[in-house]
């Protein structure tokens, strides 16, 4: 717990917070977006940690910042949460240019019971949908860095819960609550979904050591076709080109979905916005894949976008 203590202090301006309060038995730790309580056999007053020593400080317990309401019944709780928070965080836009603070955090989205954990930086958009049994609502967190790795010192089965300030994660003895995203998250996901028409099947180790091989190839973008092999093919220049080949199996699927499917859909929000391929996109979606075959959907086979790289079959 002390590595986690240190990460939500971490890069932190105010030396206040830097430090530990503990009253009636709870430490208490915050950077003000993420606030974290686990019980500690220590006398009330603020702390210093010191390698996994505390030390009391003569600084005030009245200056440390007032948490949010944290004593709340949990309401579900989520196999493997902090493994799916950190493939989220992957694409939450976290560079603040997009204009969309809402953009910027991960969305839980619950419908008919399931629920969707949704993020984007408007050109990939990834979800994890779960079967979670609660009244249909919608939230927004942050999709701080900190986030995943703190969770997952917490253990990986996690309780959730909210109220109208922060979501509230817990595993018992330790609860970090994080600030809410006030906005609305893009509702029209659903309707851009193409029909695909292709399904490839491809093995995670080929196509990403194919990647990698073809990364000093690839300054401006990366093309994916099919011709009997799925080929990867990029150009530094004019004249110094390459193309990879690897085993894939294709299926005629002719599949819209119903709902938005679990994976990363490489694509943008905006219909009539292009996009183009290239070394980050395509590592990026391969490496939150757990499993060791990898379905890609598309809907041309010459072309391959938009794209949809999931473990699941639709």
């Amino acid at each position: 717990m002390e590595k986690a203590l240190k990460m939500i202090s971490k890069k932190t301006e105010l030396p206040i917070l830097k430090r530990y309060r503990v009253k009636d038995g709870l430490l208490y730790a915050t950077d003000l977006d993420l606030f974290l309580t686990t019980k500690i056999d220590l006398a009330d007053g603020i702390y210093e940690l010191v390698g996994k020593e505390f030390f009391l400080t003569d600084d005030e317990p009245a200056e440390y910042p007032k948490f949010p309401k944290m004593d709340i019944t949990p309401t579900f709780s989520i196999d493997n949460l902090p493994n799916i928070i950190k493939k989220s965080a992957k694409f939450a836009n976290n560079s603040g240019n997009t204009g969309r603070y809402e953009l910027e955090g991960i969305c839980f989205r619950f419908k008919n019971g399931i629920l969707s954990i949704i993020s984007t930086d408007s050109k990939i958009l990834y979800n994890e949908n779960i079967d979670v049994y609660v009244k249909d609502k919608e939230f927004i967190i942050r999709g701080t860095k900190k986030l995943p790795t703190i969770l997952k010192f917490m253990g990986k089965k996690l309780n959730v819960t909210d109220n109208d300030e922060v979501v509230i994660f817990s595993n018992g003895d330790t609860k970090l609550a994080v600030r809410k995203i006030d906005g609305e998250y893009p509702k029209n996901i659903n309707d851009i979904l193409p029909e695909f028409i292709y399904k490839y099947s491809v093995n995670k180790k080929e196509i990403k050591k194919a990647l990698k091989e073809i990364r000093p190839f690839a300054e401006r973008e990366i093309k994916l076709y099919y011709n009997g092999k799925l080929v990867i093919s990029a150009e530094k220049s004019k004249d110094i080109k390459k193309e990879l080949e690897i085993e894939a199996k294709i299926e005629n699927v002719k599949i819209k979905p119903a709902i938005l499917p679990t994976g990363s859909i490489i694509m943008p929000l905006n219909k009539e916005d292009k996009i183009t391929l290239n070394y980050k996109y395509l590592i990026n979606v391969i490496e939150v894949i757990d499993e060791d075959k990898i379905f890609i959907y598309c809907n041309n086979a010459e072309d391959l976008s938009p794209l949809l790289f999931t473990d699941k079959q639709l």
